[in-house]
Formats: structure tokens, C-alpha cells, sequence
């Protein structure tokens, strides 16, 4: 089975979109069988992600929502709702994740044992996607499973630090060597 662990769907705020049909047919045309999927940076990807649970199986619905902008009541509710995993963008809602006053976050996330993919990017263009935000969130929280986006960001000199926590993977979306 092949799954593509990170497919954004709709539009986001700079105009870019992603229509479900084409992402089917695409998936069927390279043999994908299953992809995570999640709402693009929106004004409402709570609602959005909602919505993403009404799609057929072959589609895995994650959690996305602004850390800025939920409540830990907020984010309770949303996570009583069938979610598969969340997913994070530190630049997008203009967050570090290892600022303490997110992790009420992780706490809340624990409990339901989802991972989190987080979008990571080189330290020097996007600082709050440095993926060593990251790997000091998943120290602190050994028993959740972190997916650092885009191959840790290409940040070649952290992969040996990543090899050695079993909590945390990377996808290789748009990256290449």
C-alpha cells in the first residue's frame, strides 16, 4: 500500500488550490492508494478539516488549525471528531512550537495519540520551521509521533539527531538530493 502522508485540499490565502477530484485522479494514475489530507492556511481549517471527514476512505482526514487562535476547550472539541493525525505549520499560523505557550498543545494532543506533521523548512529562511523547534517538542513528549514536512527541511546535519528518537519520522515531499 502506498500513502502519500501530506496532500493539502482546497485554497489557501495566497489563492493556491488543490481540487479533490484532480488529486484523485492523480493518485489513481500513480498508485497511490491512500493520502493524509488537510486544508490549506484558511480562515477556518477547523471547519475545513470537518468537512475532509465526510470523504471516501481513500482519503486519511488530518486536523489543522491555528495555535494562535484555539482554545483548549476549541481544540477538545475538534479532536472528539474522527481525526487520523494533525497537522501543524509554524510559519503559515506564525507560531514556534517550542514556545511554552503552546504546549498546553501537545498535552492535549497526547492524549489522543495522533501524530503531528509539522512543516519544517531550512532554519535560515522560515526560523519558526527550523526543525530543531521540532525535535525539542518530541523530547519533551517521547510518547507522541512527530513527522517533520519536506525531509526535516532539507537540514541535512539533523537526520543522525532525528535517527535517535524512535518518536520521530520525516515525509520527503518536495525535496530531492
Amino acid at each position: 500500500m502506498i500513502i502519500d502522508f501530506h496532500m493539502h485540499v482546497g485554497e489557501d490565502l495566497a489563492g493556491e488550490r488543490a481540487n479533490l477530484d484532480d488529486i484523485k485522479q492523480q493518485m489513481q494514475k500513480n498508485g497511490i492508494d491512500k493520502a493524509c489530507v488537510f486544508p490549506f492556511n484558511c480562515p477556518d481549517p477547523v471547519a475545513e478539516s470537518i468537512d475532509l471527514l465526510k470523504l471516501d476512505d481513500s482519503f486519511i482526514p488530518f486536523l489543522r488549525f491555528d495555535p494562535n487562535m484555539i482554545t483548549r476547550q476549541q481544540l477538545h472539541m475538534a479532536l472528539k471528531h474522527p481525526f487520523k493525525g494533525v497537522k501543524l505549520h509554524a510559519r503559515s499560523q506564525n507560531f514556534h512550537p517550542d514556545d511554552p505557550a503552546f504546549t498546553w498543545i501537545f498535552e492535549e494532543l497526547r492524549e489522543h495519540k495522533l501524530p503531528i506533521l509539522i512543516h519544517t523548512k531550512d532554519s535560515i529562511m522560515e526560523p519558526m520551521s527550523d526543525p530543531r523547534k521540532v525535535l525539542t517538542i518530541a523530547r519533551q513528549f517521547p510518547d507522541i509521533t512527530f513527522v517533520l514536512a519536506h525531509c526535516a527541511g532539507g537540514e541535512r546535519w539533523v537526520w543522525q539527531e532525528i535517527a535517535s528518537l524512535p518518536n520521530v519520522y520525516v515525509e520527503t515531499s518536495i525535496f530531492s538530493l
